[in-house]
C-alpha cells in the first residue's frame, strides 16, 4: 500500500512536532523494511522511522487477523473485493509506542 504524497509529509510534520513531546502509538501491516515504498521516499522513510524508534518500544504480531478468520468462517476468503483486490492473507503488524 502506498500512501499519498501529501499524507506523507503532513505525518512527518506531525513527527517533528511530536518529537521528544508525547507518547505516540502507531500500528502498521507492513514491515520497516516496505516503508521506504509506502511513502514513496527510501530517505523520508528512513527520517521517519529514526524519530519513531528513538526511545521507542516495539511489538510485532505475526499471525492470522481476527477478520481473517471470520472472513474464512463465512466463506468470503479469496473472494475479489471491491477494490479488485483478493481478501487478506497472513498479517505482520508492527506496534511502535513512543515513551516520552
Amino acid at each position: 500500500m502506498q500512501l499519498l504524497t501529501p499524507f506523507c509529509d503532513v505525518f512527518f510534520r506531525l513527527l517533528v512536532r511530536r518529537d521528544e513531546r508525547g507518547s505516540l502509538i502507531v500500528t502498521s501491516n507492513e514491515s520497516f523494511a516496505d516503508w521506504g515504498e509506502v511513502f514513496h521516499d527510501q530517505v523520508l522513510a528512513t527520517a521517519i522511522l529514526d524519530r519513531l524508534l528513538h526511545h521507542a518500544t516495539t511489538l510485532n504480531i505475526k499471525g492470522e487477523s481476527y477478520r481473517l478468520r471470520e472472513k474464512k468462517k463465512a466463506g468470503l476468503f479469496g473472494r475479489r473485493t471491491r477494490g479488485g483486490h483478493h481478501g487478506c492473507g497472513d498479517l505482520t503488524q508492527q506496534t511502535v509506542q513512543s515513551h516520552r
